[in-house]
């Protein structure tokens, strides 16, 4: 029978047990299988959970199918055997960064659910809960689950004719509680032990369903206390039907002591029996009502509200008897009433303890003569209603669907806890109408002394409200702890009616939910308030609690006016500080200016005067302009003085002012100085980002151990300073950035949480609270991890040297955008062989290196300079290591390849390790620098030779046996094809019109002429006309005529040359020819390399337009450049006429 019940409490029929039973002889995890499976005739309503050794996946591994890791941790079914569209599944960490030392681990958002990870970081953040939850087992998890079944089946529900429906969504939901319960328990050991930087929580968030067990879709969900509380309904649900470990009696738990719902296990306490949170009292071992460790909530009532068996609710609570109260700071102020006779003898669960508290509602309004009969009605809702909103400020609104909005606060009325009755009745501390009656049943109210009827109720609360309108905690708490509504008694007449809220138990933590959105009528739409709202780290609640109601409401009158004075007096100051409404602009500080100001221009008019006026009108202006000036100067001293009097006594107001207001904000101090006993110290901020209907969510949670404070921002964890957080949480108008959760713990949990630890023994002992299975799947995922994080280095160093290809190409990229224009200046340079082109040369080498390359060796080389050069730049940047060049090489190689000359600049191989690798073909970059070096010299000897004869025309003779050297010095015919071109393009027209110029005087008056004076240039001309290989075409008639002119000349070149020269010359001629042009005088003279070389101009663009304005002009001016030089000789000679070049 315990078998059968076992499966049933799992969610499977009473028939479908009983046949899977049959059929495995009773092995209960052998029938669950096949259950499971489907092998079982029939399908079973609802599938049970996996027995224990069963596989959730925890990613790609090398042990499950597909290569998932198998980890046993009794999960959920594989999702095709839920019905009804159920979706569940294990947790999985997700792929991520290596989590940072002394950083808690981030949580993944998986689609509008930031807010939802706030929640849980501080969840996760509560060492009491958290240590609670790894403790949790589910059933089948527990060693005597059978006989635990059987024992709460003592008593079944009647049943109805909907009974079947209710059933089979009560067990839909039971189901997915043990599953949430499971997944917490999972993501809590995963944020401990996991070394990933984040977790997923979305199968966590898939096990959220209705109250028919419908999954909820998780994203749109906005309003955070209504989420908070369904998921902690739901959590409540899981937990009390699975069970708690005891904790060790050998080791200290994380927390500290023992808190409320933790009862650590005694000797004879074996197996669960006892375990936290579950079991109920025994006949042999009564409970002890423990009123000083904290009022309990009244669980038997709520059991018998809805309708459970008693034995399911004692298996459901924690043993009071076996607890350790000496860890619950808070004390009871709770009333013995027969009511909650057996409410006392049961101990909260965890989630009670911890988020929930109770509060008592005080329904008060005067009595009338008519009021005596109808009033008893008040208490069941009949007959009498609220017939106004209250009359405080402010109203609930709710927030439209859609992206992430900041909460509503329209949670409305208090949150009842999990196992509690819901008790519909006024609002928590909302600033929303009040439901004014309780529901029970009560006597007929009678008058008090004062004429007042009061209605009490209690109820328990999640969450207390605040309007971020009244600016601070406290004062905000005031407000919405005692709202004033206008009333209709049961007999018609009209009252205003009270409302009040006191706290009758305190949680462990109190979230304070800031209402700052609200529905604008003018606009009809939503909008978020970011005004500033102030908050302290340290609150005394005392004020609040019910066993102080006299003391607070009597100080909270006297603060009531204190405060009324203080707002007058802050408004007040505040028109002072803030001058026309701009801020930080003091009326005080303008006055001064302006004192300033006035005394400044009277004292400059003075000294300076005014300008004479030019016209009538002007002179008209003037007069007016003079006397103001005047009157400036008579009233300035008056006025500054009266100016900066005010300023004093603007000043002296402020400062009274402030003096006031912190008298009174002493006083209100003062007020509650005896009220200063339940300390909650600051420990979890919730930020919303953005406006009404959307935006980003974070959490900032204190770090007790070391005074700090993280951001829990998704995935993303920091640490920031106090400012930060303040500045993010308080609000600022037009920040679109504030709080809208402030979370409070305990004092005396804080002390728990601060005490220094040993975290080597804190998780030591974590681990022996997680199920061993579970933790073998960390580890393993862990394993896992490790294993991806080599992958991730191995591709994130391969990302590496890919940006560093990248990096080169965009370099080199960018070199060639600036070659672009060089190479066509290059490309535009005349033709050497056309008669007009040849006037138009010009040596784009001088521009720089590349195009030097494109000149002597092709584009190619270009290229493969440009790579080479982005590559070192890139080198120098990056810093590469030396033996990872061949790799970013090959990778570069790969954009290239749709280059030109891609074949000829890289070359390809592969390493003995198999990784691809390129190696770019180099230049020979000192025989090119040699050669660069060479070009540059010889342009600089050719724009020397040229600037010299543009000085002095008579020194030609000297520019043509310059230009000579460079010939016969360098064999330009093999190494620059340009230069030589350029060079005899030069002498050829120099010698050709000095020798048309010689002849036309010599025609001219033969008998007259003499031309001896240039018998030893001629000779010269025609020792070059010999030994360069001009055209004979060309150079044939010409040294004809030279020798017609000079025939001396003819006998002493040939006597040089060997009387056997002829102009068809073999190759070793050409060398002797070479030779003897260096070696003659006058080219001797101009051999001064040393010299030309100091002198050298680097390239550039000035060296270039040097180059050919001077080219341009000896190739233009060629005639004339030989008239000059002639004249420059012989000035008066016949048939020549100096016209200048």
């Amino acid at each position: 029978m315990a078998q059968i019940q076992t499966l049933m409490d799992m969610g499977f029929s009473e028939g479908d047990a009983r046949r899977a039973l049959q059929q495995v002889n009773g092995n209960v995890e052998q029938a669950i299988e096949r259950l499971l499976s489907g092998a079982v005739g029939g399908e079973p309503e609802f599938p049970a959970l996996r027995a224990e050794g069963s596989s959730p996946q925890f990613g790609t591994g090398a042990n499950g199918p597909d290569g998932v890791i198998q980890v046993a941790n009794a999960p959920l079914p594989p999702v095709d055997s839920f019905p009804s569209g159920l979706e569940v599944e294990t947790l999985t960490a997700v792929p991520a960064d290596a989590r940072k030392d002394g950083l808690p681990c981030g949580l993944r958002n998986v689609g509008n659910t930031c807010y939802v990870n706030s929640l849980l970081q501080t969840f996760l953040h509560i060492d009491e809960f958290r240590d609670q939850m790894l403790r949790y087992r589910t059933p089948t998890e527990m060693p005597d689950a059978g006989e635990r079944s059987a024992a709460g089946a003592a008593v079944a529900e009647p049943e109805t004719e909907d009974a079947p429906d209710k059933e089979s969504e009560k067990r839909a939901r039971r189901l997915h509680g043990i599953s949430l319960a499971s997944e917490l328990r999972q993501l809590f050991a995963f944020g401990l032990f996991t070394n990933r930087s984040c977790v997923d929580p979305s199968l966590l968030l898939a096990q959220l369903v209705d109250r028919r067990g419908q999954k909820l879709p998780i994203g749109s969900q906005e309003d955070v206390g209504e989420f908070m509380l369904m998921l902690l309904e739901q959590l409540e649900e899981g937990i009390r039907s699975g069970d708690f470990i005891p904790a060790l009696q050998d080791t200290k738990p994380t927390v500290g002591a023992a808190s409320s719902g933790v009862a650590e296990a005694t000797d004879d306490q074996s197996g669960v029996g006892k375990a936290i949170g579950s079991a109920a009292p025994t006949a042999e071992e009564p409970a002890a009502v423990d009123v000083a460790s904290e009022a309990p909530v009244a669980a038997a009532k709520a059991a018998d509200e809805a309708g459970a068996p008693a034995d399911e609710v004692a298996d459901k609570l924690p043993d009071a008897g076996k607890a350790d109260t000496a860890a619950e700071p808070v004390k009871a102020v709770a009333e013995e009433t027969s009511e909650e006779g057996l409410a006392d003898k049961k101990r909260l669960s965890i989630l009670q303890s911890l988020f929930f508290g109770e509060q008592v509602q005080v329904f008060s309004y005067r009595h009338t003569p008519d009021d005596s009969v109808e009033a008893a009605n008040v208490a069941s809702g009949e007959g009498a209603q609220a017939d106004s909103q209250p009359k405080a400020e402010g109203g609930d609104a709710e927030v439209p669907s859609g992206s992430e909005a900041p909460p509503t606060g329209s949670a409305g009325a208090a949150a009842a806890a999990p196992g509690s009755p819901k008790k519909e009745g006024p609002p928590t501390g909302s600033s929303g109408a009040a439901a004014l009656a309780p529901k029970e049943k009560a006597k007929e109210p009678v008058p008090d002394a004062n004429g007042m009827i009061v209605n009490e109720e209690k109820s328990d609360f999640l969450h207390i409200f605040l309007d971020v309108k009244s600016k601070s905690l406290y004062r905000a708490w005031e407000a919405a702890r005692h709202t004033e509504v206008d009333y209709t008694t049961p007999s018609g007449s009209s009252t205003t009616a009270c409302t009040s809220t006191w706290i009758k138990r305190l949680p462990k933590l109190l979230f304070f939910q800031l209402q700052r959105v609200m529905f604008d009528q003018e606009t009809k739409a939503q909008v978020k308030l970011d005004d500033p709202f102030e908050f302290e780290m340290k609150i005394y609640v005392d004020r609040f609690l019910l066993a102080n109601r006299t003391r607070a409401t009597e100080a909270a009158s006297n603060v009531g006016k204190l405060q009324d004075e203080k707002d007058k007096l802050e408004e007040a100051l505040l028109g002072f500080g803030n001058f026309k409404g701009r801020s930080n602009l003091g009326v005080s500080d303008v006055l001064a200016w302006a004192a300033e100001c006035l005394e400044t221009n009277a004292r400059a008019e003075a000294s300076e005067g005014l300008p004479e006026p030019s016209s009538v009108a002007a002179q008209s202006g003037a007069a007016g302009t003079e006397k103001l000036l005047a009157d400036l100067k008579q009233g300035a001293p008056s006025a500054v003085t009266l100016l900066r009097s005010l300023s004093d006594v603007c000043g002296a107001q402020v400062a009274r002012l402030k003096g006031d207001v912190e008298r009174l904000g002493n006083e209100i101090d003062e007020a509650y100085s005896d009220l200063r006993k339940e300390a909650y110290e600051l420990y979890a901020i919730w930020v919303h980002s953005g406006i009404a209907g959307s935006g980003h969510y974070w959490a900032f949670i204190r770090d007790w151990q070391q005074d700090r404070w993280y951001r829990l921002d998704d995935a993303r964890v920091t640490v920031v300073p106090w400012d930060e957080v303040h500045e993010s949480a308080v609000g600022r108008e037009g920040s679109h950035t504030s709080a809208y959760v402030l979370v409070y713990v305990q004092a005396g949990v804080a002390a728990e949480q601060r005490k220094a630890r040993d975290h080597q023994e804190v998780s030591r002992v974590a681990e022996t609270l997680v199920p061993s299975n579970l933790m073998l799947g960390i580890l393993q995922d862990n394993i896992k991890f490790q294993e991806e994080q080599k992958q991730q280095e191995v591709l994130k160093a391969e990302q590496d040297l890919r940006r560093h290809a990248e990096a080169i190409f965009q370099h080199y990229a960018g070199l060639i955008h600036q070659w672009e224009p060089q190479k066509r200046i290059h490309d535009s340079t005349g033709n050497p062989h056309d008669a007009n082109g040849r006037k138009f040369l010009h040596d784009a080498a001088l521009l720089g290196f590349e195009p030097f390359l494109y000149r002597l060796h092709g584009e190619q080389d270009v290229w493969t300079y440009l790579v080479s050069k982005s590559i070192e730049a890139q080198k120098a940047i990056r810093a590469w290591r030396d033996e990872d060049e061949g790799h970013i090489m090959f990778f570069l190689s790969g954009t290239l390849r749709s280059q030109k000359g891609y074949v000829s600049m890289f070359l390809e191989k592969t390493s003995a390790d198999g990784v691809n690798r390129c190696e770019l073909i180099p230049l020979d970059s000192a025989k090119l620098a040699t050669q660069y070096n060479t070009v540059l010299l010889q342009g600089q000897i050719v724009d020397e030779a040229l600037q010299a004869l543009k000085d002095d025309p008579g020194v030609l003779v000297k520019t043509v046996s310059m230009l000579a050297f460079v010939w016969a010095r360098w064999n330009l015919e093999n190494e620059d094809k340009f230069r030589q071109n350029e060079i005899l393009h030069i002498m050829s027209t120099l010698i050709y019109n000095t020798v048309s110029v010689l002849e036309r005087a010599k025609r001219t008056a033969p008998e007259r002429v003499s031309l001896v004076v240039f018998e030893m240039a001629c000779e010269y001309f025609l020792l070059l006309l010999h030994a360069v290989e001009w055209p004979k075409g060309w150079k044939t008639p010409l040294i004809a005529r030279l020798q017609v002119l000079f025939p001396q000349a003819t006998v002493a070149v040939l006597n040089r040359l060997g009387a056997s020269m002829t102009l068809d010359v073999t190759a070793a001629q050409i060398v002797e020819l070479r030779e003897a042009v260096l070696q003659h005088p006058l080219t001797q003279e101009q051999a001064r390399l040393d010299l030309f070389e100091a002198s050298r101009s680097e390239p550039g663009q000035a060296l270039f337009e040097r180059h050919r304005t001077l080219y341009s002009w000896v190739m233009h001016g060629d005639d004339l450049i030989a008239q000059d030089y002639v004249l420059n000789i012989v000035p008066s000679l016949p048939g020549v006429t100096n016209v200048g070049t």
